[in-house]
Formats: C-alpha cells, structure tokens, sequence
C-alpha cells in the first residue's frame, strides 16, 4: 500500500501566509523592528521549518520504498507507525518555528502587532493541522487495509484544504513597507518556492 498522501504539506500556502501578512490598520507596538530585520526573521525561521520537513518527507519517501520493498505493500501496521513518526517530527518542528517567531519584535509599521499576531496564530494553525493529522492516523485500523488506505487519501486531502485556509486567514493584512521588504528578503523567496 503506497500513499501519495505525505507531500510538503502545504507549505507554499502557509510560508505564503508570512508574505501575505503584511500589517493592516492600527499602531506597532513598542520594541518593534524595521520591515526588513522582520522579514528577514521570519523568512529565516520559515525557512529552516520548511527545509527541516522537507528533509523529514524525504526521508519518510526512503522509508515508504524500504518498507514496500523489504516486507511488501500489504504492511500498513508498519506504515501507520511510519506516518505518525512523520507527523510527530512535523508538530515538533513548527513548535520550534512557533517559538522563534514569538521571539520576534512585531514590525514597525501600522499594524505590526496585529500581523505578528497573524502569522504565530497561522504558524499555530499548521501545527494544529500536523498534530491532529498525527492523531487521526494512529487511531485508524490497520488491519482494514481497504479503510486505511482510503482514510489516508482523505486524510492528505483535508490537509491540502486546511493549509490553504490558513494563508486565506491572513489575506486581508497589507503594508507596502513589510510587502517591499519580504519581495527584497532571499529568505522570502526561498519559502515562498518551496
């Protein structure tokens, strides 16, 4: 039984999210940081998540041929322990993400706390969406080899929409010093090509 369902889940739309979140109406806060030093923050937090579970997907891909290869298709006890594996790692990492951003300063322009705000709560999302994924796996019947594989379609396709959701939360926030500053931040252009 082999699964297309473990992609990088939706990265693209929740890294987006950081470019798209970009400070609506309202005052920064004190303490806060130019555009330029929170893009390159952010970015480079996102950044690392997103290599991180890349790297993590990659190598449930390896573990996916091993097990199909060494015990054959028909072992979805030993996938279902591969998958949650993959999605334990993946809370784990947007936890570190998470906190990295809250370390952050908000940006100092109009709005800077509420897109700080708007980009922890976006990041909090998706770990929301890996854990409950990861719980929704483990608590499925392996031995309903026709169920599992079907709740695992289901399952990838949930994530999908969930994640889009997520960049769709933040779309309203707009600020053409922080969108200049991400545009301008390598970092941001390497999250937002993942």
């Amino acid at each position: 039984m082999r699964t297309r369902f473990v992609r990088p889940v939706a990265f693209a739309a929740v890294a987006g999210l950081v470019l798209a979140a970009c400070g609506g109406d309202g005052a920064s806060t004190g303490g806060a940081i130019s555009p330029e030093g929170y893009a390159q923050g952010i970015c480079g937090a996102a950044s690392k998540w997103v290599t991180a579970l890349q790297d993590r997907n990659a190598q449930l891909q390896e573990d996916l041929s091993v097990l199909a290869s060494d015990i054959g298709p028909s072992d979805p006890a030993a996938l279902k322990d591969l998958m949650v594996a993959f999605l334990d790692g993946a809370v784990q990492e947007t936890e570190t993400l998470i906190a990295e951003v809250s370390a952050l300063s908000p940006p100092d322009v109009d709005g800077g706390q509420e897109v700080h705000d708007a980009a922890i709560s976006a990041f909090t999302q998706a770990r929301d969406l890996f854990a409950g994924a990861r719980d929704q796996i483990a608590a499925l019947d392996p031995s309903d080899q026709e169920g599992f594989a079907l709740a695992l379609t289901d399952l990838g396709t949930t994530l999908g929409e969930a994640g889009s959701g997520i960049a769709d939360s933040v779309k309203g926030l707009s600020s053409p010093a922080l969108e200049t500053a991400f545009n301008d931040t390598p970092e941001c252009a390497e999250v937002s090509a993942a």
